[in-house]
């Protein structure tokens, strides 16, 4: 009976333990191989003998020597392609098992292969999930900036909309991009409290690079009365 292959969940990656469970996992899988390679050879039928077993027998040896090389430096991807051998051999040997004439014997041999093959796929699964454990992880995505708050946006526009003339809500709109971020439409709403198209191109410049969802900056555009005046914040902006 193969044992079943169990990878117990690890914080980081230990390639040499997982090169260790992985040799002596095929070493017990070559001992059930060469098992089943005995059993085959004392059959009266000569196709299970010259076939069957003599299959089982390299497969044994396979596990043997892919149990030296996981323990050695070789690669990692060699390995895969290693265990990918193995189970495409074990398939084989549970093919060859239907060659045997008597059926109980047939049954038999087909399904200990059946069990061996299940092992190998195991195997094959404890690589790659070591192979997956050994990759480095990615570089965490830099934290998001967090736009201003809707107390601190009231009070900016509180004081953008006190402002006599559109050239003084750009100075407070731009005094304001230096130390935070917008949504798209917190910018809109500051950009409604312009009278002229001019002072709402000036603001949405100065917070362009300031937008926390870019995404949604389309809806700067809207707050702006012609076509021209679009083409200019496009312009300004660099935006398609």
């Amino acid at each position: 009976m193969v044992v079943a292959l169990v990878w117990f969940g690890r914080a980081s990656a230990d390639t040499a333990a997982d090169r260790v469970a992985l040799s002596d996992y095929a070493v017990k899988l070559s001992a059930t191989a060469t098992s089943l390679a005995t059993s085959a050879g004392a059959s009266n039928d000569r196709a299970v003998r010259k076939k069957f077993a003599s299959r089982a027998t390299e497969l044994s040896d396979d596990l043997t020597a892919f149990s030296r090389r996981v323990r050695k430096d070789v690669p990692l991807d060699a390995i895969a392609k290693d265990a990918l051998d193995l189970a495409k051999d074990a398939a084989q040997l549970v093919n060859l098992a239907d060659d045997a004439e008597e059926k109980e014997e047939r049954k038999s041999l087909r399904a200990q292969a059946q069990v061996l093959e299940q092992g190998v796929a195991a195997l094959r699964t404890g690589v790659d999930n070591t192979i997956a454990r050994a990759k480095p992880a990615a570089p965490a995505a830099p934290a998001k900036p967090a736009a201003m708050t809707a107390e601190q946006y009231n009070q900016l526009a509180g004081a953008v909309r006190s402002a006599a003339f559109d050239q003084g809500k750009v100075d407070m709109v731009s005094q304001a991009a230096r130390a935070n971020y917008f949504t798209a439409a917190q910018v809109a709403g500051l950009m409604g409290l312009f009278a002229f198209d001019e002072g709402k191109i000036e603001a949405a410049v100065v917070c362009w690079n300031r937008i926390v969802d870019p995404e949604n900056s389309y809806v700067l555009f809207t707050k702006l009365a012609f076509d021209s005046s679009k083409d200019a914040l496009k312009k300004r902006v660099g935006a398609r």
